[in-house]
């Protein structure tokens, strides 16, 4: 949910043509894996089920590796429309709501056409917060002002915010 009070409030009804997308760092030599592994998006969506009270939820696990010095491994949403440069426009949004359990942490990040256009090498800092995984399903609310880039990153030094982002949201 975006907290926006426009009535949308799942993901399909905010991106046009969404899709899922998931990835780890095996193609950098690390050994972290979804579960299940994820393919080609159509697949990927058949994960994503109704339940009980909370909408549609998708069960994913996180066997993070020990080959590299940062495993990763993770999901993502965005619209399908690449070749038209696709980005959402979420300067209504005033918090993101979601259920979640698990253990250990994740990074709900959301990435914008200003952050891209930023020089190569300093084109990732990314909107951003890192929550504890509760370990039952709890919802968490994430006000937009704890969206923030990460720290030491060109765009934490530049002092950006998510009024400065959030009307070129790409993925998240």
């Amino acid at each position: 949910n975006f907290n926006d009070n426009d009535g949308f409030t799942e993901l399909y009804t905010v991106f046009p043509e969404m899709m899922w997308y998931g990835w780890d760092d095996a193609q950098n030599g690390g050994s972290s894996v979804l579960i299940p592994h994820y393919g080609p998006d159509s697949i990927f969506t058949k994960y994503i089920v109704p339940y009980e009270g909370m909408g549609k939820v998708v069960h994913i696990q996180f066997a993070y590796g020990n080959k590299i010095a940062d495993p990763c491994a993770g999901i993502g949403c965005k619209s399908q429309l690449l070749n038209k440069k696709y980005y959402i426009n979420l300067s209504k949004m005033t918090a993101i709501s979601f259920y979640v359990k698990g253990k250990g942490s994740i990074r709900v990040a959301f990435t914008s056409k200003k952050i891209y256009d930023y020089p190569a090498g300093n084109n990732w800092g990314h909107m951003q917060k890192t929550i504890t995984l509760p370990s039952q399903w709890q919802q968490v609310t994430i006000p937009v002002s704890e969206l923030v880039p990460p720290s030491g990153t060109q765009q934490q030094l530049d002092g950006l915010k998510w009024q400065d982002v959030r009307d070129s949201i790409k993925a998240i």
